[in-house]
């Protein structure tokens, strides 16, 4: 796969996700989850429209709560990402089938033991894991017109919310991920392989990516992703997989960034210029310690 084209093969995609302008931290039973903030803005987005800004601030996002290199509060990296993606859609990430809603049961697998339960959890009780209070008529009606299951008039509603660090925790693992494959050199040798499996088996343990087929003069196929969460996912092995590893990190400040050249070292020439500068100062500090007096 070329790595200009990593997305290429999800040019037609159901992709489109909902985010709104304000999000706040609420608190119930001793649980602290992240909401859409009363009277916030909706507005409706397409993530995979820039990939690589979505996978790389992913990434540095879990960077930050792996390493705790800035030692700020949790809450912060959360709103973060809410604040400029919306949430990950886990009540939709988690089931094993996609049409869940209009079981009486949903099968979780191994997710169950999240909630304490086993595979399987009521529907209902389920769904009240992810939402403040019961359905009201205020529910926007756009699961429709985005093509996707009614399920997701909740999902997108202001009433929605989640365990606020879930999203980062997944961030985290993600990096995780990736500095596996990174200190170990080339993904693609078997070593390599076997380690990213045993450490995270990405996309592969939920039905987070599906395809359509719409009919019509001419058929057209499409890539279903059925939340944020699985869109990262998606680009992240696509990019991971690419041909000239366009995921990189800044030689200068650990920063993980996004370049098709291979030559290319910094995330930005303003890194490029201080490593250099520190670079002349450590070698012209070397020569006077050299130098005879």
């Amino acid at each position: 796969m070329e790595n200009s084209n990593a997305m290429a093969m999800f040019k037609n995609r159901i992709s489109q996700w909902v985010k709104y302008s304000d999000y706040i931290i609420l608190e119930q039973n001793g649980k602290k989850y992240i909401s859409p903030a009363p009277g916030s803005r909706m507005s409706i987005y397409d993530p995979l429209a820039d990939a690589e800004e979505l996978v790389t601030d992913f990434l540095n996002w879990g960077r930050r709560f792996y390493g705790n290199e800035f030692d700020e509060p949790t809450d912060k990296i959360a709103m973060e990402i809410a604040s400029k993606y919306g949430l990950a859609g886990w009540m939709v990430a988690l089931p094993k089938d996609r049409k869940f809603s209009s079981y009486e049961e949903t099968y979780l697998g191994a997710s169950g033991k999240i909630f304490g339960k086993g595979n399987n959890m009521k529907t209902k009780e389920y769904i009240q894991c992810f939402t403040a209070h019961d359905p009201y008529e205020d529910d926007p009606k756009i699961a429709y017109i985005m093509h996707r299951e009614d399920i997701y008039n909740i999902v997108f509603s202001s009433r929605y919310r989640e365990p606020f660090l879930w999203s980062t925790i997944f961030a985290a693992i993600l990096y995780a991920h990736f500095t596996s494959i990174m200190d170990n050199g080339d993904s693609r040798t078997p070593s390599s392989k076997r380690l990213s499996s045993e450490h995270m088996a990405i996309a592969s343990n939920n039905s987070g990516l599906s395809l359509q087929m719409w009919s019509g003069d001419s058929p057209e196929m499409f890539w279903c992703f059925d939340s944020l969460k699985a869109a990262v996912e998606t680009a992240y092995c696509a990019f991971l997989t690419a041909n000239t590893h366009p995921l990189r990190v800044c030689k200068h400040c650990g920063k993980i960034y996004y370049h098709t050249h291979s030559r290319n070292e910094f995330c930005s020439p303003q890194c490029r210029n201080q490593w250099n500068v520190y670079r002349s100062r450590e070698r012209t500090s070397i020569k006077r310690e050299n130098s005879p007096e």
